[in-house]
């Protein structure tokens, strides 16, 4: 959804570009190891609170390809959404892609499948 509202003043989602979205849930096959960017994992590192997505992103960039070249080999980073900070997300590396265990597409027309995020965020499906 934040694809189809993101910087627009109006949250208004037209149907028919739903319909030819889909999601995809996903299944973690074993827990993640994720560096943790966000709470105590940004005191621990030093880092300001804006660090997982401070403008210009390049600096994020760097921040992730230095986790991802670290000898631990962590499967990603956990950080804080910029648009919610109510909610986490998780960036994975591609050397974990087999961690991941993908379920059946889901149409985004589908409206009861998303409704939590409509109603969540203000959105409007005409």
């Amino acid at each position: 959804m934040e694809t189809l509202v993101r910087g627009s003043p109006v949250r208004v989602v037209a149907r028919f570009a739903l319909a030819a979205r889909f999601a995809t849930p996903l299944a973690l096959t074993r827990p993640a190891r994720l560096l943790r960017l966000h709470s105590d994992g940004l005191v621990a590192l030093r880092l300001p609170v804006d660090a997982p997505h401070r403008e210009p992103y390049r600096e994020c960039q760097d921040l992730a390809l230095e986790t991802w070249r670290h000898p631990e080999a962590l499967d990603g980073i956990e950080y804080r959404s910029r648009w919610d900070d109510a909610r986490l997300c998780m960036a994975l590396f591609d050397r974990v892609a087999d961690l991941l265990a993908p379920g059946a597409p889901v149409p985004l027309d589908d409206l009861g499948g998303i409704r939590p995020i409509l109603h969540r965020y203000d959105i409007r499906v005409v």
